[in-house]
């Protein structure tokens, strides 16, 4: 009795909690929380289409947001199957539309995320004096030794590639080239003037950072 008295109170206290059971691609048969997959319904009118809210009326089958899970689905012809019902050709055709369109919104999302992210970084090096501008500036720390963060914008003439070639030979600093960043942008938006290359010591907590970001697209994206 006492025990079942506990039981009943952790239930009211919010202590249990109902668990969320993963769902299984259809494609590849990866489980995975249900707000990482894409439902597809069968309405109980026998109506088959995507369930972008993933909470219509009717019998699901779920697939990971991946061309590659949907064509291994194609090749299964997994979705007849789970959904117990004939499933088109077109319709795996506008499954895929709808997947790549996804896929490129949040491609969009996360690009943006990272130029600006990159340029905050870039202005917190600046207003902490870290940030070297220019190819002048640049080359003067290198020849001092100083191992360094050299971030070159898309735009960057061959000359100034050339001129740190052989710092990034004998491995003084770490060049990242970078194909969202111009002369223009570097101007407008951090006020640096049309410079082509900026430096940042090597070892420092924001160069670190900004490799990170812009190599991996490691940061607080989701």
């Amino acid at each position: 009795m006492i025990e079942y008295m506990m039981i009943e109170g952790r239930k009211k206290a919010g202590i249990f909690q109902k668990r969320k059971r993963p769902r299984t691609c259809v494609g590849c048969g990866a489980e995975e929380g249900k707000k990482n997959l894409l439902r597809i319904v069968r309405s109980p009118e026998g109506v088959i289409s995507v369930d972008p809210t993933g909470r219509e009326p009717g019998r699901g089958a779920y697939l990971c947001i991946s061309l590659e899970c949907l064509n291994l689905a194609r090749k299964k012809n997994a979705l007849s199957k789970a959904l117990k019902v004939p499933v088109s050709a077109s319709f795996y055709d506008e499954v895929a539309m709808y997947i790549k369109a996804k896929l490129d919104g949040q491609t969009n999302e996360k690009e943006k995320y990272i130029n600006s992210k990159f340029l905050d970084l870039v202005g917190l090096s600046a207003r902490a004096g870290m940030l070297s501008v220019g190819q002048d500036k640049v080359l003067q720390e290198l020849k001092k030794g100083k191992k360094m963060l050299v971030l070159l914008t898309m735009d960057c003439s061959n000359n100034v590639e050339r001129a740190i070639a052989g710092y990034k030979e004998r491995e003084h600093c770490t060049v990242i080239k970078l194909d969202f960043l111009d002369r223009k942008t570097v101007h407008s938006k951090l006020n640096l003037g049309k410079t082509q290359i900026l430096g940042l010591p090597l070892d420092s907590g924001i160069a670190k950072k900004i490799e990170a970001l812009v190599t991996e697209g490691v940061g607080d994206y989701e």
